[in-house]
């Protein structure tokens, strides 16, 4: 992707584990200029809205938010569904990363607008796909040339 094209990236997971797995993936395919973590869906809605600790960022909101589903108070969907319902948020493609194979959880994350659904383990071609699918779906969608001006 070109730098001019590269972006900021939210990435929630409440495991160390995976957020250094999943940061050196988008490193290694230089999707983003920055990555922003959160250990909890509560510090990613208090980052996306600029709560608590967050109230005085002045960074711009992400381009693309990763979110693990299967968190201990807020799972990623209802992170997912509370941006959904702002207007600040509401276009931010979400991909949910998450072990669950359960067919709810999918069919829940898709019901609150996820751009994709993605379960660990993942092979590491099919989620830079899956992430370059969903950042190139909004690059295109937030161009004059797809509104038609």
């Amino acid at each position: 992707m070109p730098s001019s094209e590269q972006k900021r990236i939210l990435l929630v997971d409440d495991s160390e584990a995976d957020l250094e797995m999943i940061k050196m993936v988008l490193d290694e395919a230089s999707y983003a200029n920055h990555i922003d973590t959160a250990g909890s869906g509560q510090e990613a809605l208090d980052f996306l809205f600029r709560n608590g600790a967050c109230a005085f960022r002045d960074t711009a909101q992400p381009s693309l938010v990763i979110l693990d589903n299967k968190m201990l108070s807020l799972s990623g969907i209802e992170v997912e569904a509370e941006m959904r319902k702002n207007p600040a948020t509401d276009l931010i493609p979400v991909v949910i990363f998450s072990s669950s194979k359960l067919s709810r959880d999918i069919t829940d994350s898709y019901t609150n607008c996820a751009n994709a659904y993605v379960v660990k383990p993942v092979a590491f071609e099919e989620f830079t796909r899956v992430v370059n699918n969903t950042v190139q779906y909004w690059i295109y969608t937030n161009t004059d040339s797809a509104s038609g001006m």
